[in-house]
């Protein structure tokens, strides 16, 4: 008897659509901790490092996750498409991809409107996490449901799915914090977050074979408008230079960021 998802990996073998449903889990389980790892490096400037940020992070993502969960087993049952799948993929990514380009904006507007540090963290955090990881969380529950072959199989596909997305987190969170923060810094990793899971989307769209190319399309028309040379931290000092704080440099440590700022003449 042919599976009910068979029609939804068409133009790809049974084999390769697995193994792709399989790949996309690790590389967005990485996408969440990293970028719950990068939320601290956006917050830490506004609202500090203390336990009231990283409780805002934590809870942000938790409530995320609850609700991507929820919302990705009903979009699953109603369409079990992994075309589908990877257009929430795609969705969450594109908010990543473009989130330092009005990441300060937003949260300075966060900071001047709440004074109340634990509230301005949460608020916050709500609005840099909350959008991307509740569409990135659609993630396992629908990628079990076009895995599923038999009820005799459950057990194994989705401890298998959540399985190698809890190992993408471990690599995530660990190669971010002890990597490529330092190397790198925030806003080039998160670039490269956006742009792994865009890519991450456009394959599970290529599994099903029709979208692909249109998706490559769009693709390719969205990245340089994301005008990726600003992201780059040493990149927009120049910039900084104009800033009527008398900021001229910003540079990020494994430790914090440093602000130089020079005396305003009065």
């Amino acid at each position: 008897m042919q599976h009910p998802n068979a029609e939804s990996t068409a133009g790809s073998s049974p084999a390769a659509a697995k193994a792709v449903i399989y790949a996309v889990a690790f590389v967005t389980g990485a996408i969440v901790m990293s970028f719950e790892m990068l939320g601290s490096r956006y917050l830490n400037p506004y609202f500090g490092s203390g336990i009231y940020t990283w409780a805002s992070l934590i809870s942000t993502v938790l409530a995320a996750l609850c609700i991507g969960y929820f919302i990705g087993g009903i979009a699953a049952d109603r369409y079990p498409s992994a075309a589908v799948l990877g257009a929430t993929v795609l969705i969450g990514s594109a908010y990543i991809l473009v989130l330092p380009l009005f990441s300060e904006r937003m949260l300075e507007s966060v900071l001047g409107a709440i004074d109340d540090v634990k509230a301005g963290s949460l608020a916050a955090a709500f609005v840099i996490l909350f959008f991307p990881v509740t569409f990135l969380g659609m993630y396992s529950p629908f990628g079990i449901r076009l895995l599923l072959q038999s009820a005799q199989t459950s057990g194994r596909v989705s401890g298998t799915v959540y399985g190698i997305s809890t190992l993408g987190s471990i690599v995530g969170t660990l190669g971010t914090t002890f990597i490529l923060i330092p190397a790198i810094g925030t806003r080039a990793i998160t670039f490269a977050l956006g742009i792994a899971g865009i890519l991450s989307g456009l394959l599970l769209i290529a599994v099903q074979g029709k979208r692909a190319a249109l998706a490559l399309v769009i693709f390719a028309l969205a990245v340089p408008n994301a005008r990726a040379e600003e992201l780059i931290d040493t990149n927009i000092r120049v910039e900084m230079l104009q800033q009527k704080d008398g900021r001229v440099a910003r540079i990020e440590t494994e430790y914090n960021d440093i602000f130089v700022t020079l005396p305003l003449k009065s």
